[in-house]
């Protein structure tokens, strides 16, 4: 499949992509061991319940560093990861940190969750580790979402509940849209 590498997406402006980029407890959490523990707990939850493991073609939005990837290779037995975030620097960290094994098992690029540059029907499963609550326009993210995954194929998904980030104190300390 040949994506386009994008720097920034066309359908978002620089105030907007702004308003959607972590805040710094976050940056600091994506790094931390933790996260993976919990990442990983999120994928053993995701089997629990059903999900088959072993999709070929599989989209990760707001891959940041790719850590995540790495855990739905090897958890998940994913055949081939695409994971993008619409921050170049995570994206090139992770292209960095990508091991040589998974060269031609994890491919990242940089986009924007509400505006694709996949074809139709083209993944087996979409996955979401606590991204969607950045997204500008959650619906229509969940749209593309949905208009690149194939018929009958699976969207996993972990989310933040909202009042980590929306109540009265914290929505002022920590920006969402």
């Amino acid at each position: 499949m040949a994506l386009r590498l994008m720097t920034q997406s066309p359908a978002i402006q620089a105030t907007d992509k702004k308003l959607m980029l972590m805040n710094w407890p976050e940056r600091v959490w994506i790094h931390s061991p933790v996260r993976l523990v919990v990442q990983a707990l999120e994928i053993r939850k995701w089997l629990a319940i059903g999900v088959e493991p072993g999709a070929k073609r599989v989209l990760e939005i707001g891959c940041g560093t790719g850590r995540g990837a790495r855990l739905l290779t090897s958890m998940m037995g994913f055949d081939t990861v695409y994971a993008f975030d619409l921050e170049e620097k995570l994206v090139r960290t992770g292209l960095k940190k990508r091991h040589k094994t998974l060269k031609e098992r994890v491919h990242f690029f940089v986009g924007d969750a509400q505006d694709l540059p996949c074809p139709d029907s083209h993944f087996d499963a979409v996955v979401n580790f606590g991204i969607i609550h950045h997204v500008l326009d959650w619906r229509r993210c969940i749209q593309e979402l949905s208009r690149v995954t194939k018929p009958g194929g699976v969207f996993c998904f972990e989310e933040i509940f909202p009042p980590l980030y929306a109540s009265a104190i914290l929505g002022r300390m920590l920006r969402h849209p």
